[in-house]
C-alpha cells in the first residue's frame, strides 16, 4: 500500500473516530444474545417484558436486566400503560443495522 493511501486512510480514521466509537457500542449490544435477541424483537414491534420473556424464552430476570442495560445505553425506552410497562428501540440506526445484517446474512 502506497504511503499516500496509508495517510488518506489515517486522515479518515482519525476524522471519524466518534463513529468507531459509536459502531463499537453497538456491537457491544449486539455480543450478549439475550440483549440482541431483545433488540431483534423490539427493531419489530414494541413488547412489555412478560411479552418478550415468553417470545426468546428467557428468564425475566434476564431480561429485565438487559432491558435495563440497553435503557440507561439509550437504545430503548420505556413507557407505562396502566400496569404494564412497554418497551420500545428508541434508536433508528439500530432498527437499521439489524435489518440489513439480518437480510444480508440470511436471504
Amino acid at each position: 500500500m502506497s504511503q499516500e493511501k496509508k495517510q488518506a486512510i489515517a486522515t479518515y480514521f482519525q476524522a471519524n473516530q466518534d463513529r468507531c466509537k459509536k459502531t463499537l457500542e453497538l456491537f457491544s449490544m449486539f455480543a450478549n444474545e439475550t440483549r440482541f435477541k431483545i433488540l431483534c424483537i423490539l427493531a419489530e414491534h414494541d413488547f412489555c417484558v412478560k411479552d418478550i420473556v415468553e417470545i426468546i424464552d428467557a428468564k425475566h430476570s434476564n431480561v429485565s436486566q438487559q432491558l435495563k442495560m440497553l435503557r440507561l445505553s439509550g437504545y430503548v425506552t420505556k413507557e407505562r400503560f396502566g400496569k404494564s410497562i412497554v418497551y420500545h428501540l428508541e434508536n433508528n440506526e439500530v432498527r437499521s443495522a439489524i435489518h440489513f445484517v439480518q437480510q444480508e446474512l440470511y436471504t
